[in-house]
């Protein structure tokens, strides 16, 4: 079967546009219709054995063929640098929203030390309060010890 009936044949034309991964039609789609509205020109000259067109339109189906894919790559490539593009928006978007949370939970962290270090402060105080008057008590007690024992002392 030659090129140019394969393009004819519809179960291969319907099998080639069925590999088109779900993708929506692009500027490929008027080079297909160009290809089936050629398509039964070209079956009637090959049917009447008239070959002499036959390398030009080959070379038609390919320059069209190449044409088309040229501007899938472009498209792929637009669209590839948008996905670029969203995905690095996404990530620093994410970015920013992680570094937030990071740094509230910081904030939340450094206010409850403060806190706790304020009750240890607070803690600390009143102990060494308590500590003072106790140690203050306990010295006049012994002054009054002392000036006990000193006058029975010089009794």
């Amino acid at each position: 079967m030659s090129t140019c009936a394969a393009v004819a044949d519809p179960r291969l034309r319907n099998a080639a546009e069925s590999t088109s991964f779900d993708r929506p039609p692009r500027e490929g789609a008027a080079v297909d219709e160009q290809l089936k509205t050629d398509a039964p020109e070209t079956t009637a000259r090959l049917s009447a054995r008239d070959y002499s067109d036959i390398g030009a339109h080959i070379a038609a189906i390919l320059n069209a063929a190449e044409q088309s894919a040229e501007k899938i790559r472009a498209e792929a490539e637009r669209d590839a640098t948008e996905l670029r593009r969203t995905a690095e928006a996404d990530v620093e978007g994410q970015s920013s929203m992680t570094r937030r949370d990071a740094q509230a939970e910081a904030e939340r962290l450094m206010a409850g030390a403060a806190a706790d270090a304020r009750a240890i402060r607070d803690t600390a105080k009143a102990a060494a309060t308590r500590i003072a008057d106790e140690g203050g008590r306990r010295l006049e007690e012994l002054r009054l010890e002392a000036r006990v024992l000193e006058g029975a002392s010089s009794e």
